[in-house]
């Protein structure tokens, strides 16, 4: 991973965001992404643009639910 200092980063954190505009209007968000590709600026704003958000990928999704009527299902697994 390419170590680059807290100015730098701030720096290419506020270029993406003034860049990404309404993509991007949280700096924690594009701090993550550009963290995620190692401070590249311009792979970070296409993740940014195909719906990146600098998640931890390995976080688990919430277990679906369904109503049927007024109840909520979930599922036994």
């Amino acid at each position: 991973m390419t170590q680059i200092s807290s100015q730098e980063e701030q720096e290419s954190v506020d270029i993406l965001t003034a860049m990404m505009g309404d993509a991007v209007s949280d700096p924690e968000v594009a701090r993550r992404v550009l963290r995620k590709c190692d401070g590249d600026v311009q792979k970070a704003a296409t993740a940014i643009l195909e719906g990146d958000r600098g998640e931890e990928i390995n976080q688990r999704p919430a277990s679906p639910t369904r109503m049927i009527g007024n109840a909520k299902i979930f599922p036994t697994s």
